[in-house]
This record gives C-alpha cells, structure tokens and sequence, in this order.
C-alpha cells in the first residue's frame, strides 16, 4: 500500500502527463502527493542570467506548483507542494527522503531552460540514486492523449532467478491491484556472455544454455503459481537473447501495458545485471516503467547518496 508519492514537474504539460497515473493511484490507495519543482540557477553567472528576476521566478514557481496541489486537491486527494533550489536530481531525492515517499514518479522529459531541469537527465540520475522510480514516457505525438489508467491491463515483470530481482514482485502485485491487471512474468537467459574461442565452447554453451532455459522455466512456474495463489492472474514466459531486447519484445509481444523490474541482480553466465538491463529497458520502452531498488541496495546507496549531496556544488538561488 503506497502512502505518498513524490512528483517532480517543471510546469510543462510534457512533465505532466504522469498526472493522470499518480491521479488514480493515489485516489485508489487514498495516499497523499507532494508535488515538487526545482529552481536550478546556473552555475556560470553571465549577462543573460542576470537578467532573470529571480524573485520572480520564484514566485511563479510556487503558483505553479500549489495550482497543480490545488487541482489535485479538488479531485479529494490529500496534496501539497514545495519548491526547492538546487541540482535537480539531488533536491529531489532529499525531498523524496523527507518526505518519506514511497515512490517518485515523473516523465522522462520536459521544458529545458535556465531556472528550469531537464528532466531526462534528472531521471536517469535518479534511477540510480532513488526507488522505486516510476518513470512514464510522454506520447510521441501532440495529439496523443494522456496515458490513462484504464491503459494498464497487464503488468510485465523481468526476472533472473536471483533474490534481489524477485523483490521487485511485491510492487508489481501492488500495481496489478490497483489497476486490476493482470501479471507476466519474464525470464531471459542471456547469450551476451558467449565468446567463440574454441572447438569446445559450442558444446558448453549449449549446455550451459540448456540448464539456463531448465532453470528459467522452473523459476517463472514459480512466481507465477505463487502469484496465483494471492490471487493475481500470472503466467510465465521465456526468452533468449540480449535482456534488454528480448524485455522491450516480449512486453510488445505480450501488450504489456507496464513494466516492473529491479534495478538490481545477479550476473554470470546466462544471468545479466539488473542496473544496466533496467537502464536500457527505460530508454528504448515507450511503456511506463516502475523501477524498484531491494532494500538492502537501497539502503547502502541512500548512504552513499547523502555523503554525495553534502559534497554537491551549491548553486544558490542568489549567486552573483
């Protein structure tokens, strides 16, 4: 159950188009949102910067960002706003920590400028210093409408047999949920570690292959019998190949409406990392992603993280 979901914006509609999604997610688990904007004043002061009323900025800032509360509010959700200075990436997570949210979610772009973020950097940053990390592409084209909750039937969930990709099960049941979707699971044996070096090698990789395909299938009968068994509709499916390309075909392939993986995992032969497979699965997908750090990861990294944003260059909102 989510209690409080973070939301960046940057007062684009291309950052907005999270909204529908956070909308129904907080109404269906009656959690509250925090919405944010960054305030991220150049580094290098020029004459064109100086030009900018900062005062000002501020100021629209913060109409901004307590109209969309305001909205959110009429809607019968418990909303606020803040707005904060700084590097993007950094003011977000601290406020995410301070909120105590249990996700963030945001698009993958938005209005670029100076007082403004970009935010396809920010969330790629994000992605490997904060979780879970709902991050939504916009549509391709102006006339798209918004991704829509009802869009949500079926939740794909990558998996490689270890116990920190497992971990990302329990969020993806949340989902399923909450939109009443069903759940496809995913395992891909990977051939990325395969080398041609001698006469041998064909026999061990078929090997090898075999017992990765064996131990895949078993997994997934797995997770999806348990899956069952709470009550969720869950199947299993295999693939072979590059992770990355098989997860973006097999969602295709199975019109997956929401990924859900860890960002973490094992890696060895026909097994792959988590970290790099989940960053290539966000920049190629055009489905909205859920990105869950384990517990243990997150909380090394979260230490890690807070000693990086003591050492973060300042740019106050007052340079000069």
């Amino acid at each position: 159950m989510f209690k409080k979901i973070l939301v960046p914006l940057d007062g684009s509609p291309t950052a907005e188009a999270v909204l529908p999604l956070v909308t129904h997610l907080a109404t269906t688990d009656k959690a509250e949102v925090e919405l944010i904007t960054v305030l991220t004043p150049v580094a290098i002061w020029d004459t064109a910067a100086s030009m900018i009323k900062w005062d000002a900025e501020e100021e629209a800032a913060r109409a901004y960002i307590s109209g969309k509360a305001s909205k959110l509010s009429e809607a019968g959700i418990t909303a606020h706003s803040r707005v904060a200075f700084g590097p993007a990436a950094y003011a977000i997570f601290d406020a995410a920590k301070d909120a105590k949210a249990d996700f963030i979610a945001m698009t993958t772009h938005g209005r670029s400028g100076v007082s403004r973020f970009i935010l396809g950097s920010v969330a790629d940053k994000l992605l490997h210093t904060a979780a879970p990390l709902l991050v939504v592409r916009p549509r391709d084209h102006q006339e798209d409408q918004p991704l829509s909750p009802s869009d949500i039937r079926k939740v794909f969930v990558p998996l490689d047999g270890s116990e920190l990709s497992i971990e990302a099960i329990q969020s993806a049941e949340e989902m399923a949920r909450m939109f009443n979707a069903s759940l496809v699971f995913c395992n891909v044996v990977s051939t990325d570690w395969v080398v041609y070096s001698g006469m041998e090698t064909p026999v061990l990789y078929q090997d090898v292959l075999e017992e990765g395909k064996a131990r895949a299938k078993t997994n997934l009968e797995t997770m999806s019998r348990q899956s069952r068994e709470r009550g969720f509709a869950a199947h299993g499916v295999l693939g072979l190949g590059r992770p990355a390309d098989e997860i973006e075909r097999l969602a295709r392939e199975q019109d997956a409406n929401l990924i859900v993986m860890s960002t973490h995992g094992r890696s060895g032969p026909g097994r792959w990392v988590m970290g790099s497979v989940a960053d290539a699965v966000v920049r190629r997908t055009h489905l909205p992603c859920l990105l869950v750090r384990p517990k243990q990861v997150k909380d090394q990294t979260d230490s890690q993280t807070g000693h990086q944003a003591e050492t973060a260059p300042a740019t106050g909102r007052n340079q000069k």
